[in-house]
């Protein structure tokens, strides 16, 4: 009896600990936020808000017939207020359903924003428990994030999935981006070693037009987005755009390198000779001299020939050899290029007085309030070792050998 008694209360204390649904939020309930985009309100408002959400019956409309639905896959809905958070609530006005953001991607911030300053706009992602602090974080170049999340795009049916596509393969080919969560940017922002740098995205055509279903119901769209640039911040404002060579110096600086193509131009022909970047490791090392931080970037980088126009041998090691020399003049001056131009800011976007500081504690504690200037004054020397590994599927060109 004793033995029954016992085993009936540890099943009421059993039944008491079972999760309850009291807080359940059902799917049709929700409006699924795919993107959010910040602006600056043109009111007296600090903040305006737009959300891009799914339209499940679109999408499921799209699955199941050929031609999709009737209506746009996403609807943009804003609002706005002195923060973010009473952006989000003054918006529920217009929605039948709850935001929900536990599957928010991507984070566009208008440009005029950007360059007033960012700080104060993640406080509410670290607070929030819905938001992902891996959403990827994108500066509207030249337009508002609004204009932004409320182009259609083809090929992807919700316009997020597009420009975080376009993020990964970008970073991946062309190494003049990287893919920035928004853990990345806190780091940054509260960091006194670093300053934060955010990929662009531009707004391509008649922007006006890009939120008409009639964008994407033809084989060139009217208004397309690119991802472009580099974004520089100084104190968490932007203070210019990094692009092409200059991004690229920081990619690799960053030791986030992944793949690009570089040309080089044949000396005695207009043509040229393109190297596929296969893989790349920056190694930074510091030391204090003179009253002021040294750093020495060493990159070591290995490619493949991957188009040759120029009349060479490349049987001969002499010739790769001197493939190599020119490669690697040119990758450093491409490093050399962005540290001038980060230096110029007083902006460390690389992280090299994070690096100073691992290696040097004890001085980083007597220079980091001035880090600013003092990486600006800083000694930096670059060296590049460069390896073509093979040409491909042939050796001579194939003009040589008609």
């Amino acid at each position: 009896m004793f033995v029954r008694l016992v085993r009936f209360l540890l099943l009421l204390v059993g039944i008491g600990l079972l999760p309850g649904c009291w807080d359940v939020r059902e799917m049709p309930q929700l409006a699924i936020v795919s993107a959010m985009g910040i602006d600056k309100a043109p009111t007296d408002n600090h903040y305006r808000v737009s959300f891009q959400v799914i339209n499940p019956s679109e999408i499921s409309a799209g699955i199941t017939e050929s031609g999709g639905g009737r209506t746009t896959p996403i609807t943009v809905y804003a609002g706005s207020g002195d923060t973010l958070f009473e952006a989000i609530r003054e918006s529920s006005g217009l929605m039948p359903r709850q935001l929900f953001f536990s599957h928010t991607r991507i984070i566009v911030i208008g440009e005029q924003l950007a360059r007033e300053g960012i700080e104060d706009i993640f406080d509410m992602f670290e607070r929030f428990s819905e938001t992902r602090l891996t959403s990827r974080v994108l500066i509207a170049r030249g337009s508002s994030a609004e204009a932004v999340l409320s182009t259609l795009t083809p090929i992807e049916r919700i316009p997020s999935n597009a420009l975080n596509g376009k993020l990964k393969f970008t970073s991946k080919l062309t190494s003049e981006q990287m893919e920035i969560q928004i853990d990345d940017v806190i780091r940054a922002l509260s960091s006194t070693a670093s300053e934060p740098i955010i990929n662009g995205i531009r707004l391509l055509g008649n922007t006006a037009l890009g939120s008409k279903k009639k964008n994407v119901e033809q084989a060139v769209p009217i208004v397309r987005s690119r991802i472009s640039g580099i974004a520089l911040f100084k104190n968490g404002k932007l203070t210019r755009w990094l692009d092409g060579k200059d991004a690229r110096g920081v990619v690799l600086l960053q030791n986030k390198m992944k793949s690009s193509v570089d040309v080089l131009p044949c000396k005695a022909e207009k043509k040229a000779i393109a190297i596929e970047l296969l893989r790349a490791k920056t190694e930074v090392k510091t030391a204090f001299r003179n009253g002021k931080p040294y750093f020495q970037i060493s990159v070591k980088q290995e490619g493949s020939l991957n188009e040759v126009k120029c009349s060479i041998n490349l049987k001969k090691p002499e010739e790769i050899a001197k493939l190599e020399k020119e490669w690697s003049e040119l990758v450093k001056k491409e490093v050399i290029g962005s540290v001038q131009v980060a230096q110029k800011e007083q902006s460390d976007i690389f992280g090299l007085g994070e690096t100073f500081n691992r290696q040097h504690p004890k001085q980083w504690k007597k220079i980091q309030k001035d880090w600013g200037n003092l990486f600006a004054e800083s000694d930096v020397t670059v060296t590049v070792n460069s390896f073509i590994r093979h040409s491909g599927m042939r050796i001579k060109p194939a003009f040589s050998e008609q």
